[in-house]
């Protein structure tokens, strides 16, 4: 049995103060998602996270438990409307799965984009 790990990006957790008013590190990553199309290369979120970083950027909402080798069975059972939604997604009480978010499956990596998923790395050595 694959078992599955889902991360959520932490834009939701960042609040805007009147003593800090900029967007948190996880909200700008957010952003960037939702704008790659119009970004310069320098500007492009990052495909590869240290494990510090990672942890900072992410929190872990679940591990699952099913036979699991596709990101998208999960995308599927952890979006409120999808009529796929998992009990577990239910129980946990979190947003649904949204552009940023990873899905680990078998120690690899999988981001969540516009459309599809995209393989990142966290922790080793940063890709040249």
């Amino acid at each position: 049995m694959n078992g599955a790990t889902i991360h959520y990006l932490n834009w939701d957790q960042e609040r805007r103060t009147e003593e800090n008013p900029e967007l948190g590190p996880a909200s700008e990553l957010f952003h960037k998602y939702g704008v790659k199309s119009v970004l310069d290369e320098g500007e492009m979120p990052p495909s590869h996270f240290s494990e510090e970083k990672f942890d900072e950027l992410y929190r872990e909402v679940a591990t699952v438990q099913g036979e699991y080798d596709n990101p998208e069975q999960l995308w599927r059972e952890w979006n409120a409307g999808s009529g796929y939604e998992s009990e577990k997604f239910h129980d946990v009480e979190e947003r649904s799965m949204s552009v940023g978010d990873v899905v680990e499956i078998n120690d690899t990596y999988y981001q969540a984009q516009d459309f599809g998923f995209e393989e990142i790395t966290v922790g080793g050595e940063s890709p040249q």
